[in-house]
């Protein structure tokens, strides 16, 4: 083949090969299942692309304190009513309320995230988070996709996939049957937009 023709081909492949995208995976240092489910995506990806031709992974842990600071707050002073914490977590008119005192942090956060990696897609494994991503990025005008991943099994509370369009991702992904089930009974929810997935396996179950 003379170096013409070959630079030709090359030129072909560069046109017909897939875009690389950039996906940012995040969590929060509020319990290890969160951060088990941002690794075990990060994980999955490695496995299906381990030399980056179609994705390109980032990693990210909030910097936050404040929620893990309140969460163990409730865990040493209200053990009894931590019920009532997950009940709040249900309400949207609550979970916007906390989001709107967090301009100077996780939105302020994730702002920056953007601007800093340009992500294609953000996976975020906690609903707080995922709020004030859904924020940062209506702020910035950007079209990134955002995807909210439950790592909680039963029916999740309302908080992770809301109504309200203001705080809501644009995708959920969740772990097991009930939970996806839960979600497809709410109106604004459907199977374009939530997903049936599962932790992966560590080696030695596999």
């Amino acid at each position: 083949m003379t170096p013409e023709k070959r630079g030709v081909v090359e030129a072909a492949k560069e046109k017909v090969s897939p875009m690389v995208r950039k996906v940012l995976l995040m969590s929060m240092n509020v319990g290890g299942g969160h951060t088990a489910l941002r690794d075990a995506f990060a994980a999955s990806l490695a496995r299906i692309d381990p030399e980056g031709h179609r994705f390109e992974v980032v990693t990210y842990e909030s910097k936050d304190e404040s929620t893990l600071a309140f969460y163990t707050w409730v865990v040493r002073h209200l053990n009894p009513f931590q019920w009532v914490v997950h009940r709040f977590s249900g309400s949207e008119r609550v979970l916007r309320t906390v989001l709107l005192k967090e301009q100077d942090g996780l939105i302020a956060e994730g702002r920056a995230l953007f601007e800093k990696h340009q992500p294609d897609v953000v996976v975020s494994a906690h609903l707080i988070l995922t709020g004030a991503l859904v924020i940062a990025r209506d702020q910035l005008g950007l079209a990134t996709k955002i995807v909210t991943a439950i790592p909680d099994y039963g029916p999740p509370t309302r908080g992770f996939f809301p109504k309200r369009k203001s705080i809501r991702p644009d995708g959920a992904i969740t772990m097991e049957e009930r939970a996806y089930e839960a979600l497809l009974e709410r109106s604004h929810a459907n199977k374009d937009n939530v997903h049936l997935s599962g932790f992966l396996p560590r080696p030695p179950f596999e």
